[in-house]
């Protein structure tokens, strides 16, 4: 069955033969008009042929046809229209197929950043840390404040957990900077800088309970100007401050090796009695403290 396209051709290879055959005719025509008429031609004869010539169409064939030459320029420009229709109907069509190409190669390339999504999606490790009160007491000096957290990590995805990395920080919570914002900014910037112990991870593996230890401790430090600005909150005493500890992990996985992922986590330091820590103690035992889901667990986040 022929294309669009192919018909088109056919049709103007059709029409240009067609204007061969009528320039071949009325160059025939044209050379053979000037003919005198026989004497012997009947008077009748003469007569039908007046009678033709004075028809308007007559008169528009003999004045096209009067030679050779006219012929050939008549169907030459007859020639040239008909090869301009059909060069715009071809340009027509090449516009089209390349529509169609670019359509076709950004489908392709749609399907395959699809494809490779969902091959990380279903091939990635998810990292999952549980977090205590370290072995450390919380410490409070002219340098700041001192704690430690107990951590567990667990990788719960299909794929092994690369360069995992673990960082603390304890902050105050202090006027005009929500915990939250803290949190953000904070693993923003660790965000493909992670440093200290590297691990792999692979998939239901426990760290540190892989290499014999329950549990791994790290440090989390606060600036003494960081808990001074806290204190302003602890009115008239200015003895409490709120503590918050943020957590954050970066890793990757073998089909997302340039990518970075974290889980992150934000927790509120208390005593036994819900109290906020007393600075003036100067050391508070482990046993006294208490880690909260801070901000009603709004601080766990994974990607």
């Amino acid at each position: 069955m022929l294309t669009r396209a192919k018909r088109a051709r056919v049709a103007a290879a059709a029409f240009l033969l067609l204007l061969v055959f009528v320039a071949f005719l009325g160059s025939h025509l044209g050379s053979s008009q000037h003919r005198e008429t026989p004497q012997n031609e009947r008077p009748s004869a003469q007569s039908d042929k007046k009678s033709a010539e004075d028809s308007e169409l007559y008169r528009f064939w003999k004045w096209a046809t009067y030679d050779a030459i006219t012929v050939y320029n008549l169907f030459l420009a007859l020639f040239t229209g008909a090869l301009v229709i059909v060069s715009n109907i071809q340009i027509r069509y090449l516009r089209r197929a390349d529509k169609t190409a670019r359509i076709t190669a950004d489908g392709a390339k749609s399907s395959a950043e699809t494809a490779r999504q969902a091959l990380i999606v279903s091939n990635r490790a998810w990292v999952r840390v549980t977090v205590s009160v370290g072995d450390m007491p919380l410490r409070f000096n002219e340098q700041g404040a001192q704690f430690a957290i107990k951590i567990q990590v667990t990788n719960t995805g299909e794929a092994p957990a690369l360069r995992v990395t673990h960082t603390a920080w304890l902050v105050a919570h202090k006027s005009g900077v929500q915990p939250l914002q803290r949190q953000q900014e904070l693993c923003e910037g660790l965000r493909g800088r992670g440093a200290g112990f590297v691990t792999t991870l692979f998939p239901d593996e426990i760290f540190p309970q892989n290499l014999g230890v329950g549990g791994m401790n790290l440090g989390a430090n606060a600036s003494r100007a960081e808990i001074d600005e806290g204190l302003v909150f602890d009115i008239p005493e200015r003895r409490r401050v709120q503590l918050f500890v943020i957590v954050c992990t970066n890793y990757t996985y073998p089909t997302d090796p340039d990518g970075c992922h974290q889980t992150r986590y934000l927790f509120d330091v208390r005593m036994r009695d819900w109290k906020a820590p007393d600075v003036t103690r100067g050391t508070i035992l482990p046993s006294e403290l208490m880690l909260m889901e801070g901000m009603g667990g709004a601080g766990r986040y994974a990607d």
